[in-house]
């Protein structure tokens, strides 16, 4: 889900090289994680597909359409785009207190971000955030997603505790690569064939 807050569809990015980006997504509630995995993004003109070990996202703007795939490209589901940006924008992440912009920066995969914090009574975040990646703020401003700061977040962590839980839980993102690449066109043409049951 959060992943998908990257995401949307129709961009003009003719001038831009195509992306390839790799996240590590992690939540930690005491040791080891309860979940870790790594997320692989492709752009490639107004297409964008999203991996993880399991499954495909894959995103068409130039036909408003978007499919959930299993590994071997299988569709699983598929959307329209206009129910996609209404479904994030009627979803709740939560008693997450707005982010405050601090004077703290730092280089990561060099590119330069900001530092946002918050802190209420149970729950720390921190993201770092850049402005250096305007295909993805524009690709997610289409999609109509709402983000916490501005830019795109490199670092992504908040730590949850509360009385009924034995130790905090953590959730954490970050960037490990951005690269351009020429990407395989074939990799975002559209399914064939209805979903799977």
């Amino acid at each position: 889900g959060t992943a998908i807050v990257l995401l949307a569809g129709s961009l003009g990015l003719a001038q831009a090289a195509d992306l390839h980006l790799v996240q590590q997504f992690e939540i930690r509630q005491g040791s080891p994680p309860l979940l870790q995995e790594q997320r692989e993004m492709f752009l490639h003109g107004s297409a964008v597909i999203l991996r993880n070990p399991t499954h495909h996202f894959l995103i068409r703007g130039d036909v408003q359409r978007a499919w959930l795939l299993d590994g071997d490209r299988h569709v699983v589901s598929e959307v329209p785009m206009a129910d996609l940006r209404r479904d994030l924008a009627g979803k709740d992440l939560g008693p997450l207190p707005a982010l405050q912009g601090t004077a703290e920066t730092r280089t990561i995969l060099g590119l330069r971000c900001q530092v946002y914090r918050t802190a209420a009574s149970r729950i720390l975040a921190e993201a770092c955030v850049t402005r250096q990646l305007p295909a993805l703020e524009r690709f997610r401003e289409v999609l109509g997603a709402k983000p916490e700061a501005p830019g795109i977040p490199l670092t992504f962590r908040i730590q949850i505790a509360g009385p009924d839980l034995p130790a905090s839980t953590t959730i954490e993102q970050r960037l490990l690569k951005v690269e351009s690449a020429h990407d395989d066109p074939g990799l975002f043409a559209p399914p064939a064939g209805p979903p799977t049951s």
